[in-house]
């Protein structure tokens, strides 16, 4: 569905317009029943995290929600900044980064984690194999912010 929506934002960003505007109904119409409907889209260790606390389904519900508070102008514009050609290359990144990569995250598949470790020049990648999208986030931001400490 990713791959739609970015080649879409990317080619013909109009036809997001309806996929856009019946997510955005979804999540301010009833936002716990539509982060539960997503859940089975979700990797194993981001379903079983909401699982083990619900109350996660709340607070992820209400910040999706609120992305699409004033419309659906900004998740529009951050779907075509995402598909952009940004007019340079990986290797031009000459910044230290910090890369954490989630061996099961189908928002950002592991290929893709991998690209960006490989061609970031001066790229410190962390690569989790149990975790997903949203429970690397909950399950290692201690262990990622302690690079930032140090």
């Amino acid at each position: 569905m990713l791959r739609v929506l970015f080649g879409l934002a990317r080619s013909m960003p109009r036809l997001l317009t309806p996929l856009l505007a019946l997510d955005r109904l979804m999540l301010r119409s009833n936002p716990e029943r539509a982060v539960k409907s997503l859940a089975g889209m979700m990797a194993p260790p981001d379903r079983e995290l909401i699982e083990a606390a619900p109350e996660l389904i709340t607070d992820f519900a209400r910040g999706l929600a609120e992305a699409y508070r004033q419309g659906i102008a900004g998740p529009m514009r951050e779907a075509q900044l995402i598909a952009a050609d940004h007019g340079f290359s990986l290797a031009e990144v000459l910044s230290p980064v910090h890369g954490y990569f989630a061996a099961q995250d189908r928002h950002v598949p592991p290929a893709m984690s991998h690209h960006l470790a490989k061609h970031l020049p001066n790229c410190t990648a962390r690569f989790y194999e149990n975790e997903g999208h949203l429970s690397i986030v909950k399950n290692r931001f201690a262990e990622c912010l302690s690079d930032f400490l140090n």
